[in-house]
């Protein structure tokens, strides 16, 4: 179990763009982009979905971009790279630990 705004929840320091940035679990769990840096932000994803029922669907629904019209494989392509980062992060995490 994951607990708001405990040091579990967070953001491991080397993937934050400066080590004093908090994650604002209420802003994020309303379903707001927290904005972490001049071009960059984070977003609470429920679930499985890469866009479903997020802020970002919303987004690039409004800029023109067709969900729907995304490929199988470009569907794969972004699965594949998230459980890689996931893989990676939890690489790091056990080699920190050990």
């Amino acid at each position: 179990m994951i607990i708001s705004e405990s040091d579990g929840a967070e953001l491991m320091d080397e993937l934050k763009i400066s080590p004093d940035i908090r994650l604002n679990s209420e802003l994020l769990l309303s379903g707001t982009l927290q904005q972490v840096g001049s071009m960059e932000w984070i977003m609470y994803k429920p679930r499985w979905g890469a866009y479903y029922n997020t802020i970002l669907e919303k987004y690039l629904h409004n800029i023109g971009v067709n969900l729907g019209q995304l490929s199988m494989k470009q569907v794969n392509e972004i699965s594949e790279l998230f459980w890689l980062k996931m893989l990676h992060l939890l690489s790091m995490i056990s080699h920190c630990r050990s």
